[in-house]
């Protein structure tokens, strides 16, 4: 039992040790990035120049093309949307978007990306510890010594709660 208790307090300082995908220098490069798009330094851009920005800005924060280079639009489409960026409209003017609320928006969807590919690693690294092999489905199979499934198979279909446990 302590053995498991130390393993998962260490599990718990690598996670928090390590990076979430944004650097200093990612916030940097952005800001310079940005300064292509708004010269004037008025902090806003047009929404319709929002899909170059982003095509063009480095990863992980953006697509990172070169310019002139596209994003296929059902990819680019899926990314606005996860951004939800507010747009600012005022009258005669077309919407734009502000500097805050895109480098926020780009930051909080790579922070997202990179936990759940991490909580993925994690859940990965976890069944086969212990001898155990999981679907894509959420099923989980007990190994016997020859790779198959013993005939005592443990199956998980849809979420655990506490009151499933006695």
């Amino acid at each position: 039992f302590l053995n498991l208790f130390i393993g998962v307090i260490l599990e718990g300082f690598d996670l928090a040790n390590e990076g979430f995908g944004v650097s200093d220098e990612d916030f940097v490069k952005f800001q310079e990035h940005w300064s292509e798009y708004d010269p004037n330094a008025t902090y806003y851009i047009t929404v319709t120049d929002l899909p170059s920005f982003l095509e063009t800005l480095h990863k992980p924060l953006g697509f990172g093309r070169k310019h002139g280079a596209t994003v296929d639009a059902v990819k680019m489409k899926k990314k606005l949307e996860d951004l939800s960026i507010e747009e600012y409209k005022e009258k005669d003017k077309e919407p734009r978007v502000h500097f805050k609320d895109v480098l926020t928006g780009v930051a909080n969807d790579v922070v997202k990306h990179d936990l759940e590919f991490k909580e993925k690693e994690r859940l990965a690294r976890r069944p086969s510890s212990i001898g155990m092999d999981t679907s894509a489905h959420g099923d989980i199979e007990e190994k016997s010594d020859e790779g198959e499934a013993s005939n005592n198979s443990l199956t998980r279909k849809g979420s655990w709660s506490l009151g499933s446990i006695s």
